[in-house]
């Protein structure tokens, strides 16, 4: 597949200036420059990210898919606030996905694969 391909389909059908957007905005989200429960303005926004409205409100609708921003009607966008039991649940899926994926590889392991890795505890 054509890397012009690859990029189209990981960016929803977004244009340039909305992936910009995104990309910029969820960077935001995720560095602590919007801390949970603030309120997302499309002015500050379009400051933070260097494009016009439109690619922000591109951008907004797809992080509220993703769940990185909640949009409410005639109120805008805001960080979603995360409590403990979201924090905890997350964690427990981690370490089920963890222990599940480690019995699969272990189970199709193969004797040279496994004699290296005793070489390498032993080392």
């Amino acid at each position: 597949m054509s890397e012009r391909l690859k990029s189209n389909r990981s960016n929803f059908g977004m244009g340039g200036a909305a992936v910009k957007a995104y990309r910029g905005i969820r960077s935001l989200i995720l560095d602590g420059s919007f801390k949970p429960g603030a309120s997302l303005t499309e002015r500050t926004l379009c400051d933070a990210t260097g494009v016009s409205r439109t690619p922000v409100r591109e951008a907004l609708r797809r992080l509220n898919t993703e769940g990185m921003v909640i949009l409410k009607a005639k109120r805008g966008a805001f960080v979603p606030i995360v409590d403990h039991q979201e924090i905890e649940e997350v964690f427990d899926l981690i370490f089920l996905f963890g222990s599940y994926s480690a019995r699969i590889v272990a189970q199709s392991i193969s004797d040279a694969v496994l004699d290296e890795l005793h070489g390498f505890v032993n080392q």
